[in-house]
Order: C-alpha cells, then sequence, then structure tokens
C-alpha cells in the first residue's frame, strides 16, 4: 500500500511527454529566435555607430561611413556579405598618423560586430594648414 502510494506521487512528477509536445515547443522555440533575430536586424545599424563612437580616438575623425548590409535577393541566393566603409583623417603629429591609425585598426579587429579591417587608401594632405593623414577602409560586419 505505502508503494502504490508513493508511485502514485512520483506519477504526478512525471511530465507527459509525447510527439505533439516536443514538436510544440521546437515551434514556439523557433518563433523566440527568429523575434529575437527580427529585434537584432532592426537595431544593427544603431548599435554599429555605437560601436564605431566608442572606439574612434579623439585623434581620428570620421568622414564619411557606409554600410552594404547584404539583403538577399529574391531567387533565394546567397546573402552578399555585410560590410562597412569608411573615410577619415588622423590627426596630430606626422610622425604618429600610423601608430594612431594602426591602434585604430586593432580596436576594431578587436570588437565582436566587425571582421578584419582593411585599409584601401591612405594618403597625406593638408587641410586649414594642418598635415593630416587621410584614410580609407573596409571592415565586414559580424
Amino acid at each position: 500500500m505505502e508503494l502504490a502510494k508513493l508511485q502514485a506521487e512520483v506519477e504526478k512528477f512525471k511530465p507527459m511527454v509525447n510527439k505533439n509536445l516536443i514538436i510544440n515547443l521546437a515551434s514556439k522555440t523557433q518563433n523566440k529566435r527568429k523575434a529575437i533575430k527580427q529585434l537584432g536586424d532592426k537595431y544593427k545599424g544603431l548599435a554599429i555607430i555605437n560601436e564605431i563612437s566608442s572606439i574612434t580616438p579623439s585623434k581620428i575623425k570620421l568622414l564619411s561611413i557606409s554600410a552594404n548590409m547584404g539583403q538577399i535577393n529574391q531567387t533565394g541566393g546567397e546573402q552578399p556579405r555585410q560590410q562597412l566603409e569608411m573615410e577619415g583623417v588622423v590627426l596630430g603629429d606626422r610622425l604618429t598618423f600610423e601608430s594612431i591609425l594602426a591602434g585604430y585598426i586593432v580596436k576594431l579587429k578587436d570588437s565582436p560586430m566587425f571582421g578584419t579591417p582593411s585599409i584601401e587608401n591612405k594618403s597625406f594632405k593638408y587641410i586649414d594648414h594642418k598635415e593630416v593623414l587621410l584614410f580609407s577602409a573596409k571592415l565586414d560586419l559580424v
């Protein structure tokens, strides 16, 4: 009698797992993941700008930033890379231009949002009678 009573109590705590329950839970999980991804996609641009702003040192002034967010084509083909392109100038002393830019590239590379950045062009220019290093860079978005 005691054994039957204990078995009845144990049965109360056993979840009734069946195929329909598993399918239902998997569907809910998939819907939640989809909603989270949509939310992430919605605010990705804002997150990119925030990350760039926090990484960029005061000796670097960005002139332009553009992003290719890689929209999926209608045929369902492969999605192009999401890439950020930027142009900027390095201010300060000519002897420190390269090291400031190199440090900036390392910070961008260390960010969890960006892939390996590459400097596309760089040249010395004069702006307001001061020498600066003008550069353009590309980096993949993760």
